[in-house]
């Protein structure tokens, strides 16, 4: 872990190693220290401080002192690491077991829930006549967007036909009518065709 100095703009390093010299002089140094060589003031011997390897690595002795200095137990730590990787989650509907590219999908209120599950539960949410008209109003396609422009411009035409025959003549009403299912038949496909 570092700070940045305000007044000169470098960094601290404020992790400590413990370093033991054979004599029994006790030193702590910085973690930056790791794998050089220094020597005792008492007994003049070099000492090999514990942590960085030939690749720059810290060592496991190295690592487990600068967690306790953070307050981590670093064997507890290891351990809840291996059961979490080892861990399986399950769909709480079915009980089968997730994999991990499931796992992000899964989260929902009742719990994780498979994608085989939702798609049962959704399913089950939608009526019958809801299939229907999504299957009719889907769009991106231009056979999808016809039949969507064909269908909507269709019931303008028999609402606006219906409802113009009281004001004027059957045939006015239904040229009238026929006019503006045409205009905003076309509307609707280029919208269905954008999505």
């Amino acid at each position: 872990m570092s700070v940045l100095s305000s007044d000169t703009g470098r960094f601290l390093s404020l992790a400590k190693i413990d370093v033991k010299c054979r004599c029994g002089k006790k030193y702590r140094v910085a973690a930056s220290k790791a794998g050089k060589r220094l020597r005792c003031k008492k007994c003049r011997s070099k000492i090999q401080v514990p942590g960085a390897s030939a690749d720059g690595a810290i060592s496991m002795r190295s690592r487990k002192a600068i967690l306790a200095e953070f307050g981590i137990d670093a064997d507890s730590a290891e351990e809840r690491y291996e059961d979490e990787k080892n861990r399986t989650y399950n769909c709480s509907v079915c009980s089968c077991e997730l994999n991990e590219a499931q796992l992000k999908t899964s989260y929902g209120e009742d719990g994780l829930i498979c994608p085989g599950c939702r798609t049962d539960e959704d399913e089950g949410s939608k009526s019958k006549s809801d299939g229907v008209l999504d299957a009719w109003s889907k769009a991106g396609t231009p056979e999808a967007a016809r039949r969507q422009a064909l269908t909507k411009g269709t019931l303008i035409l028999v609402g606006t036909t219906c409802l113009l025959q009281f004001f004027i003549p059957v045939w006015g009403a239904g040229m009238i009518a026929a006019t503006l299912a045409v205009f905003a038949s076309s509307h609707i496909y280029k919208a269905a065709l954008q999505g």
